[in-house]
């Protein structure tokens, strides 16, 4: 009896180490913290993943279930990442990044009316936020919506006018419901302002050809050509990754 007891200490023991060994004490969590930001930006995001985990295990605190969220967007696990952006919106929900970024997942999974949705609080949350905006202009236009979509990029353009990627957004919406010679005024303007990627001479060119334009669109698709062998990149709203399109 005694050598069970003595056994059953020594494994609850082992227990209590595995348990502690899995969190950070608290003196360790800032530090953890900026090493999760690390491997998030070099898009190392399975590590991100576990260090935020074991910070949650700690102190669950909502910028952390939001930086494991986008650890989870990065590895494409978009319902684990709506999951943790929910969490972060409970503890607080006055954060327009926790909604974006859920709105992002949502668009991701086909979800457009509850992506409407929180671009909508971003927007309320942030009024001059254009990468709301435009996202959100994605949303309506994928439910039909096309006149509430351009209201939304016009808007965009409105609070950022240099932004070349804005009026290419606009031009790929104009040009998606048939307002072809709408769409290159605005393909034009990106080009002007800088936007020489390849999807934007591409879909020039294709907005140029249903005009019946073809010799223009031809050259449009050459530099399209061009443009993708020089720099493969396409045009992007700043400070978010991966074409809202």
């Amino acid at each position: 009896m005694p050598e069970r007891f003595f056994i059953s200490v020594i494994f609850l023991s082992l227990l209590v180490c595995v348990s502690v060994s899995a969190v950070y004490s608290s003196d360790d969590t800032a530090a953890a913290l900026e090493e999760g930001k690390k491997a998030l930006r070099a898009g190392q995001n399975d590590e991100a993943v576990e260090i935020f985990a074991r910070l949650i295990a700690t102190k669950p605190e909502g910028q952390v279930y939001y930086l494991r969220g986008l650890a989870y967007s990065g590895q494409g696990n978009h319902r684990a990442a709506i999951q943790d952006y929910d969490n972060a919106i409970s503890l607080e929900p006055d954060r327009a990044p926790y909604y974006f970024r859920r709105g992002i997942s949502l668009l991701k999974l086909g979800q457009h009316g509850e992506a409407t949705d929180d671009f909508t609080v971003v927007s309320k949350l942030e009024p001059l936020n254009a990468h709301a905006l435009a996202f959100r202009a994605k949303s309506l236009f994928s439910q039909g919506q096309i006149e509430r979509a351009l209201d939304d990029i016009t808007s965009a353009i409105r609070n950022i006018p240099g932004n070349p990627a804005l009026f290419k957004l606009k031009a790929d919406l104009l040009s998606a419901a048939g307002h072809y010679a709408e769409a290159v005024n605005d393909y034009n303007r990106a080009v002007e302002l800088g936007g020489t990627d390849a999807t934007t001479f591409n879909n020039r060119g294709v907005a140029l050809a249903n005009l019946g334009k073809t010799r223009e669109a031809v050259e449009d698709l050459n530099r399209a050509m061009e443009a993708a062998l020089s720099s493969p990149s396409p045009s992007q709203l700043p400070g978010v990754s991966g074409s809202p399109w």
